[in-house]
C-alpha cells in the first residue's frame, strides 16, 4: 500500500505517514489535556458552605465565620475564586472574594446590626474552561437581639419603720436597636409595699403602675432606647425593722 495519502481531487500528497502520526498525536494530547481541565472543574454538588455559630448577636461587632469548601467529586480543588453573597438583608460580609487554599478552603466572616435572618450563597469564578457554580448548600445565620439587662437599687439603701426610700428599676438595652413592647411586674419581698403616695416616675414610655400599699410595681408598653437605659422609680416603706 502507498505510503501517502493522495488529497483525491488533486492527486497531491495530503500527509506522508510521518505527518499523519504526529498528527495523530497531537489530537490525542488535546483530547487527555482538554479532559483533565475539565475532570479539575468544581461541582456545585459536591461543594459545602457552612457557617458557624449559626446565631450571633445583631450588634455590629459579632461574627459568624462561613467555610466554603470547593470540590470535584470527594477532592478538594485550590486555586478557585469564590464570591458569597447575601440573599437579603443588611448585613456585612468580609474577605469577599476569596481563593481556595491547599485544602481547597476559602472563609468569610459576616456580621450584622439588623435583627434578622440571612441566608448566604457561594459562587465560583468562570475560569480555565471551567464554568461558574454555586455550592450546594446554603447557610443561614440569625442574627438576634442582646436581652436587655435589669438592676435595681434603694436610696436611701438604710431607714427607720415607716421612712420611705425611692426604689428604682433601669432597664438597659446594649443592642444597637430600641426594644420595644417591654413589659415587667416587681413582687417585692414581705414587708415592703408602695407608699401611700408612691410618686411613680418612668422615663421608659408605656404605663408604669404601683398602687399604694400594694406590693408590686409593673411596667408594660415600653421601649429602652438603643444603646441606653431607662428608669422607672416608686417610693416605698416597711413598717417593720429588718426589712
Amino acid at each position: 500500500m502507498n505510503s501517502t495519502l493522495a488529497c483525491i481531487n488533486r492527486g497531491r500528497p495530503l500527509l506522508n505517514q510521518s505527518s499523519l502520526t504526529k498528527f495523530i498525536w497531537l489530537v490525542f494530547l488535546i483530547i487527555c489535556t482538554t479532559s483533565s481541565a475539565f475532570a479539575a472543574c468544581p461541582s456545585g454538588n459536591n461543594s459545602t458552605a457552612i457557617a458557624s455559630p449559626t446565631t450571633v448577636l445583631a450588634n455590629g461587632v459579632a461574627t459568624s465565620t462561613i467555610t466554603v469548601t470547593i470540590k470535584k467529586g470527594g477532592a478538594t480543588i485550590s486555586g478557585v475564586t469564590v464570591t458569597l453573597t447575601a440573599g437579603s438583608g443588611s448585613s456585612i460580609i468580609t474577605g469577599s472574594p476569596a481563593v481556595t487554599d491547599g485544602s481547597g478552603v476559602a472563609t468569610f466572616t459576616v456580621k450584622d446590626a439588623v435583627v434578622e435572618l440571612v441566608t448566604y450563597t457561594a459562587t465560583t469564578t468562570a475560569a480555565g474552561g471551567c464554568a461558574a457554580v454555586t455550592a450546594k448548600t446554603k447557610p443561614t445565620v440569625n442574627f438576634v437581639r442582646a436581652a436587655p439587662t435589669v438592676s435595681k437599687s434603694f436610696s436611701p439603701t438604710t431607714i427607720a419603720a415607716n421612712a420611705t426610700s425611692t426604689l428604682t428599676v433601669t432597664l438597659t438595652n446594649p443592642n444597637t436597636a430600641s426594644i420595644s413592647g417591654v413589659t415587667f411586674t416587681d413582687t417585692y419581698p414581705a414587708n415592703l409595699l408602695n407608699f401611700g403616695t408612691p410618686a411613680v416616675s418612668n422615663t421608659c414610655g408605656g404605663t408604669a403602675t404601683a398602687s399604694a400599699g400594694g406590693n408590686t410595681l409593673s411596667l408594660s408598653g415600653a421601649t429602652i432606647p438603643a444603646s441606653s437605659s431607662c428608669t422607672v422609680t416608686v417610693t416605698v416603706t416597711s413598717a417593720t425593722a429588718g426589712s
